[in-house]
């Protein structure tokens, strides 16, 4: 904790310190191996909770879209069969997960993990 708060034994992001930010942290292609320009950020002075704020830089967009198809049949007056596909993330979008946030971590600024690929399921369903 350089913050002398007595909380550096708990892990990274366990604590309330924040590095003090000299930069805009912005970069103009980021990219899972760098979302976000790390030397915008450095150590603060022993004794501080560093300058950065909450939510000062955006992480990825995120894309998706759903489709699901959905045929009834009637077999008779109270009985009928649903079939059912559904598409999640139907035209395999790559949604990254946010940057490792946390000064310190080896992995400080990239991204280390992406939400499911396309997923498709398939359903029979009686109702009666």
């Amino acid at each position: 904790s350089n913050s002398n708060t007595g909380t550096s034994s708990l892990g990274y992001g366990a604590y309330h310190d924040r590095p003090d930010r000299i930069g805009s942290g912005k970069l103009e292609n980021p990219g899972p191996q760098q979302w976000f320009d790390t030397s915008a950020f450095v150590q603060p002075e022993y004794g501080s909770f560093g300058n950065s704020g909450r939510n000062i830089l955006d992480g990825p967009g995120y894309k998706s879209v759903s489709i699901s198809m959905i045929k009834d049949t009637k077999i008779r007056d109270a009985i009928s069969l649903q079939f059912r596909t559904e598409f999640f993330n139907a035209f395999n979008n790559t949604n990254f997960d946010l940057p490792d946030g946390f000064f310190g971590s080896p992995s400080f600024g990239t991204i280390n993990s992406a939400q499911d690929p396309r997923q498709i399921q398939f359903g029979l369903k009686m109702i009666f």
